[in-house]
């Protein structure tokens, strides 16, 4: 009989693990299109739009605090980044821009360590622990990022690497390769191009892609949990 309990037990954990593993990948070809659609909208939103970010992104002071500041309000920094990766991608953002505002990002994630220690203020050892924990993870990510800025700013040593490691792997320069990047193939680039051809407005479809892409990466973490 216990046999027979332990082979349904285990059919059962396999079930389980296989069930989590479809979620994770759906999660990530959820990203992916989002992604895609993100690039899509972001080059649907024309010429005018595209000024605007650079001229916002132009001082990489101020590029570094838009980073900080998004990534506090929706307490992110991956789908900060997925943004900025995608803007890059579509032609409207520099990678020189891009960068200092993926550095904000990470000290603002900063935040996020800080909130969930908050949460243990009413249990004085954990949340002692908590707040160490916090600590480290604040103090490494800001330590990073005040040795990286100052390179980067003075002599554009990591955005070069970027583009030579790039340039190395695909064997095509980053100017000529942002055109009709895609992250998922034709078959979701022609349903992508339908919905783009049906919605018609880019703000609209803006929206669309980061509601998919945030969704994406929530449920990707309670699959993971």
């Amino acid at each position: 009989m216990s046999s027979v309990e332990n082979t349904n037990d285990r059919h059962l954990k396999w079930g389980v693990y296989a069930k989590n593993i479809g979620y994770i990948l759906l999660a990530l070809l959820i990203f992916l299109f989002a992604l895609d659609l993100m690039i899509s909208s972001f080059q649907q939103l024309g010429k005018t739009a595209a000024e605007t970010i650079l001229l916002a992104t132009s001082n990489p002071f101020t590029a570094l605090f838009i980073g900080l500041l998004i990534t506090a309000i929706i307490q992110s920094s991956s789908a900060t980044t997925s943004m900025v990766v995608a803007l890059v991608a579509s032609g409207s953002l520099s990678l020189e821009s891009a960068l200092p505002i993926i550095m904000g990002a990470n000290i603002g994630t900063t935040i996020t360590s800080t909130i969930v220690s908050l949460g243990f203020i009413a249990k004085r050892k954990e949340f002692i622990r908590a707040v160490s924990a916090g600590t480290y993870h604040d103090f490494f990510n800001i330590l990073t990022i005040t040795l990286l800025f100052p390179i980067e700013y003075y002599y554009g040593l990591v955005s070069s690497l970027s583009q030579y490691l790039a340039t190395t792997f695909f064997h095509e320069p980053i100017a000529s390769s942002t055109n009709n990047i895609s992250f998922l193939g034709t078959g979701f680039t022609a349903i992508i191009q339908l919905l783009v051809d049906g919605i018609n407005n880019g703000f609209v479809l803006t929206l669309l892609s980061f509601g998919l892409l945030f969704g994406s990466i929530l449920f990707f973490r309670k699959v993971l949990t």
